[in-house]
């Protein structure tokens, strides 16, 4: 990943030209990244295809099949591979942008974003608000599972890592039941 300018806002990015890759601000500094190699697709579409469908039919609110800007605070904003709204709290999302934190963030590992995934944006999703986070991991084939804590709800619980065989269910989609060994 590239940085080439400093304190920048959503102000300074949002009519950019479109790159292929992503376009992120941490910490007011512009991240970019290459677009995704195709495994990493073939994953978020297998994700998407499952939860998607669950969403609409049971009306809980929106669930984004690309990337859409997610903006966490002036100077800090992603792009989630995937990402999720509830029904509730579905005037967040504008045209271009999420604006504040989803109730759920979904990235998946790619070589070259690792750290910055599991480490810089588990940072900022926990110190913003996500409800959810998932770290899909292709290589380990496992999904890392954070969720906020009811006795102290500014931080994630330890994650739960479900692999094949170990469907997971998730709070924010009642009654489904996601097994690992489906999307890899």
């Amino acid at each position: 990943m590239a940085s080439v300018l400093q304190n920048l806002t959503w102000d300074d990015i949002k009519n950019l030209p479109e790159t292929g890759g992503r376009t992120e601000i941490v910490d007011g500094e512009l991240v970019m990244s290459p677009t995704p190699n195709f495994r990493h697709q073939k994953i978020a579409g297998r994700l998407g295809l499952r939860i998607a469908p669950f969403v609409e039919a049971h009306a809980l609110g929106e669930f984004g099949l690309l990337p859409l800007h997610v903006i966490l605070a002036p100077h800090v904003h992603y792009e989630p591979d995937l990402w999720f709204v509830r029904a509730d709290r579905v005037a967040l999302i504008e045209a271009n942008y999420v604006n504040g934190a989803p109730d759920l963030a979904i990235e998946i590992l790619s070589p070259g974003n690792r750290e910055h995934d599991l480490v810089v944006k588990l940072r900022d999703y926990e110190r913003y608000g996500v409800g959810e986070y998932w770290i899909v991991d292709p290589e380990a084939e496992t999904i890392l599972v954070y969720r906020r804590d009811d006795d102290a709800p500014e931080h994630f619980l330890p994650p739960q890592t479900a692999s094949a065989g170990t469907a997971f269910e998730s709070p924010l989609f009642p009654g489904f039941r996601l097994d690992p060994a489906d999307v890899f």
